[in-house]
């Protein structure tokens, strides 16, 4: 199956790069930073990469991360490119939910390569060690100044970070030191108020630490319930302050912590992505449109036509005198044969493209009947 990612950053260890590195290997795909016009389909990683060549060459899956639902300006691009792409996959519930609205859309949980990231010895530390990672970036949509806030209000706890931008004396661990950094806190904390993920949560976990997270924020809401996974509202810092204080008193297991990522791998994450696009692909073998006859079901059927691609121009059996070419596409010549025969009600027949692989621009071949059907009537 000839599937190709496109992703502008191919070859760092930041998560979006690595994340579509686990895809192209764990599927055989390519990947590379400008789409294939070769490809049966065209995964853009993340759905911004759309935006850049609005692509409609080919099939297109868009993988949407998160909606800054602060920023008005980006929450109308996740709003306008979701129609524009015929398959959305996220990796929260929350955001498939939004997302459903326009059209088949998938989740595929974030993987954690739980070879690397492993329990190690209970920390000894003399104050209790609270942790956050990641990059920040302007806006404080990382909660970044509840950070500062704990640290200043805390001198109890030592609270670190990993990464860039936090507002504290912060450490750009290397990807392949992480898990040291976790093994060495007795927290992980989360302070994000909009997220996709977030991975560093799910790292933690796999190496048995205890994570303080917030209520709907990414799939933090998708995590167990369990002792060692505590949670406060999104943005509620005296809440926040509560939940770590819980975390450093209660008792937990290191290994139940990791155990509840462990279905979070890469081969599940390159899994999922694989059953989606067979089951988007695997339609699109044998395309069946609907042709109808009399002048409003001409209508409908030239409306279907518009949005089949690349196949403008048809060939209808001997008892049909119409043929219709859309302008906006390439001549292409296609053999058509009669499949299920004409309905008299409706005065429609249907026919099974033979040979030839096409893509549908929106919804199913059945969703089109039934439009065809209502307009022919």
């Amino acid at each position: 199956m000839n599937v190709h990612i496109v992703c502008s950053d191919t070859t760092s260890d930041r998560i979006v790069a690595r994340l579509a590195r686990m895809l192209a290997t764990g599927n055989g795909w390519t990947l590379g930073k400008e789409p294939d016009p070769s490809a049966e389909l065209n995964v853009f990683f993340p759905y911004l990469e759309w935006r850049k060549t609005k692509w409609d060459k080919t099939p297109t899956i868009g993988w949407f991360t998160h909606r800054e639902d602060t920023v008005p300006a980006k929450a109308r691009i996740w709003d306008e490119t979701a129609p524009m792409v015929d398959v959305r996959v996220t990796s929260a519930l929350k955001y498939a939910r939004d997302l459903d609205r326009y059209g088949r859309t998938y989740c595929a949980s974030l993987p954690v390569d739980c070879d690397k990231f492993v329990i190690g010895d209970r920390p000894d530390n003399e104050r209790p060690v609270i942790g956050v990672a990641g990059y920040v970036y302007p806006g404080g949509r990382k909660g970044q100044g509840m950070v500062a806030r704990l640290a200043q209000e805390y001198p109890e706890w030592d609270v670190v970070a990993s990464g860039e931008g936090w507002p504290i004396e912060t450490v750009k661990h290397d990807w392949a030191d992480m898990p040291c950094y976790y093994q060495g806190l007795d927290v992980f904390l989360c302070t994000s108020l909009i997220e996709g993920g977030p991975v560093t949560v799910l790292e933690a976990l796999a190496c048995g630490v205890p994570v303080v997270v917030p209520w709907g924020v990414g799939h933090c809401d998708d995590l167990d319930y369990m002792p060692g996974i505590y949670r406060y509202p999104m943005g509620a810092y005296e809440e926040m302050v509560e939940q770590i204080a819980y975390a450093i008193e209660l008792s937990y297991d290191s290994a139940e912590l990791r155990e509840s990522v462990a279905y979070c791998t890469a081969d599940e994450w390159a899994g999922s992505w694989g059953f989606i696009v067979d089951q988007f692909l695997a339609p699109l073998q044998r395309v069946i449109v609907t042709v109808a006859y009399g002048e409003r079901a001409r209508a409908c059927a030239i409306e279907l036509i518009a949005h089949c691609a690349p196949i403008p121009r048809y060939r209808l059996p001997s008892s049909a005198t119409k043929r219709w070419t859309s302008p906006t596409l390439p001549s292409y010549e296609s053999q058509w044969t009669m499949a299920l025969g004409t309905t008299r009600r409706l005065s429609m027949t249907w026919f099974r493209l033979i040979g030839h692989r096409c893509s549908i621009w929106t919804l199913t071949c059945s969703a089109w009947g039934r439009s065809i059907c209502s307009g022919s009537c």
